[in-house]
């Protein structure tokens, strides 16, 4: 049983690398990018929004497309996009970039909200350790396509289309596990579909909104770090490498959090261990504010990136944790990544034009501090124990 479950995992942590590497990556080789294709600064811009506006799209259509198509060929075409979609980007035109970016980013958005669901169904008594690993393996799967998306492309010869289609690998291992993991767990037979629509009773309950708002404000936050992070360094005197150095530090201390937050909820309340972390969050984002030196700017990333992994795991858990079963699950996860990712796609573009308009970054810092605040008392809130239909 223990070996089946350890088989379970790996395939859930080879679809999770499919899920955020992909598309971080592209920050990183914007000039190899621009460069070969003459793409200019707005059209990079629109690239980096595809993923945003896509997820907050699929994640709606999710539920609906898993309950006609069933949620183990929904997670099998999703990798098929997938893959599908790095092929395209990675070799054709310009106008393949951005279409096969879009394929791309409808199959990662299918994952997004179903791969919860899936958790759920194979870990119905204890999702947090399944979803400690996959939450984990994205963070880290992202920290090494930003760090050496450059290095895959300069120095082992990929170029910027080999050091995109490299993550295409992982599809089609986790396609080719994919299919023996289902027919091993009976996960294409639906289990508790009684044809009832939950989507009306959750989207009228205040606990699927707290959740959204949760989800939304954390996502804002870690996209408008990773857009704008490296300017604000740079704003207060640091050199283009040194701010890229930083940011990928960030990205680094984030992954044990990531990985412990879940495990760490089991043992004690959820409540408890959100509220501390969020509190050396909010911490870190005044001190990221008030720093200029690079101690204390590194210790306010340790604090800020210890909020930035484990909200996430927590909205993972909470999806699995506030619906009663799997299909509850994919329309709370859906629901909450729909309309989340719509709030955060504002994120990056308010930031910049509260800096066009004062000239400085100090305001668009302030902005992402009452954002922090939001997202405390959001995930307090959500934490509270029970499903949300109960």
């Amino acid at each position: 049983m223990k070996k089946r479950s350890a088989a379970l995992v790996i395939v859930i942590i080879l679809i999770a690398c499919n899920m955020r590497a992909p598309f971080t990556g592209v920050g990183a080789l914007t000039p190899l990018i621009r460069s070969d294709l003459g793409l200019s600064n707005t059209l990079m811009g629109m690239l980096t929004s595809i993923p945003l506006l896509v997820f907050a799209v699929i994640s709606a259509a999710a539920p609906w497309f898993s309950r006609r198509v069933g949620l183990a060929r929904s997670i099998s075409f999703s990798l098929i996009l997938v893959f599908a979609g790095e092929m395209i980007r990675s070799f054709t035109n310009t106008g393949g970039l951005f279409a096969g970016t879009a394929v791309l980013c409808v199959g990662i958005g299918l994952e997004n909200v179903l791969l919860i669901s899936v958790v759920k169904h194979w870990f119905p008594e204890n999702p947090a350790p399944p979803t400690s690993a996959y939450s984990t393996t994205m963070a880290l799967t992202s920290a090494v396509s930003i760090g050496r998306s450059v290095y895959m492309a300069r120095e082992l010869g990929l170029g910027w289309r080999g050091a995109l289609a490299v993550w295409a690998v992982f599809a089609v291992i986790a396609f080719f596990l994919w299919a023996p993991a289902v027919r091993a767990t009976g996960l294409e037979k639906p289990a508790d579909d009684t044809g009832e629509s939950v989507i009306g009773p959750l989207i009228r309950s205040p606990r699927t909104w707290l959740l959204t708002v949760f989800f939304g404000m954390q996502s804002l936050l870690f996209y408008c770090m990773t857009a704008w992070g490296p300017t604000i360094l740079q704003s207060k005197g640091y050199t283009l490498e040194q701010a890229s150095a930083a940011m990928t530090f960030l990205q680094i201390v984030s992954l044990p959090i990531t990985l412990m937050a879940p495990l760490l909820a089991n043992r004690f309340s959820a409540r408890k261990v959100l509220g501390t972390l969020l509190v050396g969050y909010i911490f870190g984002g005044i001190l990221f504010f008030l720093a200029t030196g690079p101690a204390l700017v590194y210790i306010s990333l340790f604090l800020y990136a210890q909020g930035m992994g484990s909200t996430f795991s927590f909205c993972l858990l909470f999806f699995a944790q506030k619906g009663r079963n799997p299909r509850e699950t994919a329309a709370i996860s859906g629901i909450a990544q729909c309309g989340g990712y719509v709030l955060s796609s504002v994120g990056p573009v308010l930031m910049g034009a509260l800096a066009d308009l004062t000239g400085a970054w100090k305001y668009s810092m302030l902005f992402l501090i009452i954002i922090q605040l939001i997202a405390c008392a959001t995930g307090i809130i959500s934490s509270r124990k029970g499903t949300i239909l109960e």
